[in-house]
Formats: C-alpha cells, sequence, structure tokens
C-alpha cells in the first residue's frame, strides 16, 4: 500500500492471483496478506491500475509472472 502513488501494472507474461482492498492481516508483516480484499485471477495481457492507500498483493503466482509496473506519485 502507498498512500501517495499510483500504481500501472501491465502483465506481460504468466498469472497469478492478485488481491486489493480489504485490510492486512498484520501491521507489522504484510507478507501475512489481505484479509476482506478482492481476488482477481490476472494474466498477460491485463492490467491493473491502483488508487493511492489501495492493499494490494500476489497471494498466488501460477509459475512465475512478469509485469511493467509504473507509479505516479500524488501532488498535494
Amino acid at each position: 500500500m502507498h498512500d501517495d502513488v499510483t500504481e500501472i501494472y501491465n502483465i506481460v507474461s504468466g498469472s497469478g492471483t492478485f488481491v486489493t482492498g480489504g485490510a492486512f492481516a498484520s501491521a507489522s508483516d504484510r507478507t501475512a496478506g489481505i484479509s476482506g480484499g478482492a481476488s482477481r485471477h490476472i494474466q498477460a495481457g491485463d492490467f491493473v491500475v491502483l488508487q493511492p492507500g489501495t492493499p494490494h498483493w500476489f497471494s498466488k503466482i501460477d509459475g512465475s509472472i512478469t509485469y511493467v509496473e509504473r507509479a505516479f506519485t500524488v501532488k498535494k
């Protein structure tokens, strides 16, 4: 989660399950996952746009995944 960054993921190859929203299961260990988020299967050709403050993580990667990420800082 990034409070001041909009992220765009372009999935180039591979696939996996991407979770957005909800809340981190542990504030001290973000690798513990997200509870209450929305899970989506993403694959090559997909784009994901994340607004600032959106919790997100890959809960499962099917072998491997390659993506290009573009991050934009929000000016306040």
